[in-house]
């Protein structure tokens, strides 16, 4: 998969962006799998606030063997919103899969979402 030893004068805690492109690039090496980054947040055009998005859904969303798979990112000390929280219960209760991405590393945390991906 091109996994690489991490450089020792590297910082040592990677961000949740970074944890987020490790685990895309992850996901992306799977044969037959879907994902993707999903978006949301808010925007000014000029006269209002739009919103898009759903509140508390996670950063990498696909399919992988006929389920739907959500993938939430976080730094090794983040932490679930109560958003978040009532989001992935919603997943699970429908039959989803959601996998929380958090590690020492973004390698580390990429590697963890593979594991348990291939337990489906």
């Amino acid at each position: 998969m091109g996994w690489q030893v991490r450089d020792p004068r590297r910082k040592a805690h990677d961000s949740e962006g970074e944890v987020q492109a490790a685990v895309l690039i992850a996901v992306g090496s799977l044969e037959g799998a879907h994902f993707w980054r999903n978006n949301t947040g808010a925007f000014h055009d000029g006269k209002r606030l739009i919103r898009y998005g759903q509140v508390g859904s996670a950063d990498v969303l696909g399919c992988y063997r006929g389920r739907f798979v959500a993938i939430e990112c976080k730094a090794r000390r983040g932490r679930l919103s109560a958003d978040q929280r009532a989001w992935r219960s919603a997943v699970v209760a429908a039959g989803g899969v959601y996998i929380v991405a958090k590690g020492a590393s973004a390698d580390d945390a990429a590697f963890d979402v593979l594991i348990e991906l291939e337990k489906i």
